[in-house]
């Protein structure tokens, strides 16, 4: 069976939470959190994941602030960060792409686009490589 690549899904909403880990979970191995400071605690606890994806409305830490945190980590600065928001204006999906989010999505989302973002994150540098190497240099 093959390994599938890890998500970790911070939302304050319970719901979509759920919703979230039902729709990725049949093509990624899904773990929720609707707390951003336990989701950080949790990864500093030596868990690993292969992408983030954060809401930025959130009652302790916002998607924004967490993004910067994580960026600047030299342990988890190199994971790709997908942020998904039903209240992001212009300006926040700028700064958030200016802070390294390698994707900004608004909700509601339509689970193709989610789950083809997520993939084309994971496994772009993949392609890259690959076209590198087959490249008449």
């Amino acid at each position: 069976m093959k390994n599938k690549k890890k998500i970790l899904v911070i939302d304050d909403n319970v719901q979509l939470s759920i919703l979230l880990d039902r729709v990725l979970s049949e093509h990624f191995d899904v773990k929720t959190f609707n707390k951003g400071l336990e989701a950080v605690a949790w990864l500093a606890g030596g868990n690993d994941v292969d992408l983030i994806l954060t809401d930025i409305s959130m009652e302790e830490v916002n998607g924004l602030d967490l993004l910067k945190n994580l960026k600047a980590s030299g342990i988890f600065g190199g994971i790709p960060v997908v942020i998904l928001s039903a209240f992001m204006n212009k300006s926040q999906k700028i700064k958030g792409l200016q802070l390294g989010a390698a994707a900004c999505l608004s909700k509601p989302f339509d689970p193709d686009v989610l789950i083809n973002t997520i993939n084309y994150e994971l496994y772009k540098e993949k392609k890259i490589e690959t076209t590198k190497s087959n490249s008449y240099e």
